[in-house]
């Protein structure tokens, strides 16, 4: 496959593990920042609408077969990647872990609830008006104090959330708010102990999850605000709530967050941009998990094309041949690259997919691969080649 990397940051950790999943399963990969691209919409009646991005003053444009996936890592930029998202998905018919609604639909949390709510999704009572004059309204749907402000477009990784414990503090912060034009919705506060879940959902299955615990002497569980993190295994209809939720907010790929208080499991919200903490925490490949919900929905005809477009030169590109992670990357995919375009070794592949391998190495100790990706084709002949 060839895989575009669409990412507000090209050095985050997730990006750089992602791509380092995808070339060690044999893909090549480009990493592109949204603002560095551009949008054709064309007057014929029959389409032809394109899609460029620029590159050392070139202007290069992304065509049907160039790409076999799309993975989207939106950090910020989300209203204008958005609009790309939807070029590639809608135009060019290349799939993504996270269609462009779905993208719009979680980057604001009122559009997340009322979808979740609409959906038969249970959620925290929630309240949202415009008018500062309706403050004490707002309040009194929630059965008063202490209530949850958060600001409905800024309250990733716990930013822009706030604890209003009282009448006299919550007010002047309120009418601040309103006054500065900024999108506030109240909610109701759930006594879950400052814990709450981060559930990953990839492809409709829950991958991974951890429970976290909030720093002393706040309430927010986030691991960018000093909380601590375990993994655990949930129920299966807790599992079963955060695949709907993923299925409603219209997201393959998705961190979804739930808390447990008065003997109810709710949804808070979801992450299509999600923190790549929860990797660490569990021990669960996610990176992996993503790259295979990718190879399982890839539908392209030709996977030798648009060499181009290959992910050394990206890597060149970019300047990182002096991180550890970057040579590792390259190291790897320049092993692999031989059996990656190797017609004969495909063939052995393909025939080999799925299916144990038994073998001895060149210490004549017995082996059993299972032939999941090129990798293990790699592996096998690495382990017993000899020179007499």
């Amino acid at each position: 496959m060839h895989v575009l990397i669409l990412a507000s940051s090209k050095t985050s950790l997730a990006v750089k593990r992602i791509s380092f999943e995808a070339v060690k399963r044999g893909h090549s990969v480009l990493i592109v920042n949204p603002m560095d691209m551009f949008i054709r919409i064309s007057s014929s009646a029959s389409g032809y609408d394109s899609l460029f991005y620029v590159e050392k003053g070139r202007v290069l444009k992304i065509n049907i077969k160039d790409f076999s996936a799309l993975i989207v890592r939106l950090g910020e930029m989300v209203g204008y990647g958005s609009f790309i998202v939807e070029q590639i998905n809608m135009n060019l018919r290349i799939f993504s872990t996270n269609s462009a609604e779905g993208i719009r639909n979680s980057s604001n949390q009122l559009k997340s609830l009322q979808i979740l709510s609409s959906n038969g999704l249970p959620t925290p009572r929630t309240a949202f008006a415009q008018n500062p004059n309706l403050i004490e309204h707002l309040v009194e749907r929630l059965d008063g104090y202490p209530i949850v402000c958060k600001i409905v477009q800024n309250s990733s990784g716990g930013n822009g959330v706030f604890l209003l414990k009282d009448r006299q503090t919550a007010i002047p912060v309120l009418q601040s708010l309103f006054k500065s034009k900024s999108s506030v919705l109240l909610q109701e506060y759930l006594p879950a102990g400052g814990k709450d879940y981060r559930v990953i959902v990839i492809g409709g299955t829950v991958v991974a999850a951890m429970e976290r615990t909030a720093a002393r002497g706040d309430f927010r569980a986030n691991l960018k605000q000093n909380a601590s993190g375990r993994p655990v295994k949930l129920g299966e209809s807790d599992k079963q709530l955060c695949i709907n939720a993923a299925k409603a907010l219209g997201l393959g790929s998705v961190g979804i967050d739930l808390i447990k208080a008065n003997g109810r499991t709710y949804v808070v919200e979801g992450n299509a941009n999600f923190g790549w903490q929860v990797e660490k925490v569990t021990g669960v490949n996610i990176a992996e998990k993503m790259i295979q919900y990718c190879e399982q929905n890839y539908q392209a005809k030709n996977v030798e094309k648009s060499q181009v477009l290959s992910y050394q030169r990206q890597l060149a590109d970019e300047r990182i041949n002096n991180n550890t992670l970057a040579k590792q990357i390259d190291s790897l995919n320049e092993q692999l690259k031989l059996f990656t375009g190797d017609k004969y070794i495909r063939s052995i592949f393909k025939k080999a997919k799925g299916k144990k391998v038994s073998y001895q190495d060149r210490s004549k100790n017995s082996k059993q691969v299972k032939v999941e990706n090129m990798g293990d084709i790699f592996q096998i002949m690495k382990d017993t080649f000899i020179i007499k």
